[in-house]
């Protein structure tokens, strides 16, 4: 790799890394806003080293409000009837009104 290669990549990193990560904070910033409860909880988790709380609303941010909702993947091949039925499965369990509530995430009444 040239060094002008090198130096687009790490350009390129660098770009698109600060901007998801801008956005993925500030969408988890607004629905800690719209669930008091939850901010409630992260604070004291921060405030008790609960590291696993911390990284849980990150993960349910990210389910939520996906920062890239559009990878584009090509498959070399058809999907097998069992990875059909997964994926059907997956589709049929989601709750797009389950913001913050049961989830495989955060676990509810904070437990």
């Amino acid at each position: 790799m040239t060094d002008a290669e090198l130096r687009d990549e790490l350009f390129t990193m660098l770009a698109a890394g600060h901007e998801t990560t801008a956005t993925g904070l500030a969408f988890a910033v607004d629905l800690l806003l719209r669930h008091s409860s939850v901010l409630a909880r992260l604070r004291e988790a921060i405030g008790d080293d609960d590291e696993s709380y911390v990284a849980a609303v990150g993960k349910e941010t990210l389910r939520l409000r996906p920062v890239i909702d559009a990878a584009e993947r090509t498959r070399s091949a058809a999907y097998s009837p069992k990875q059909w039925t997964r994926l059907v499965s997956l589709k049929a369990k989601y709750d797009p009104t389950n913001f913050f509530r049961q989830n495989a995430n955060i676990p509810p009444n904070g437990a």
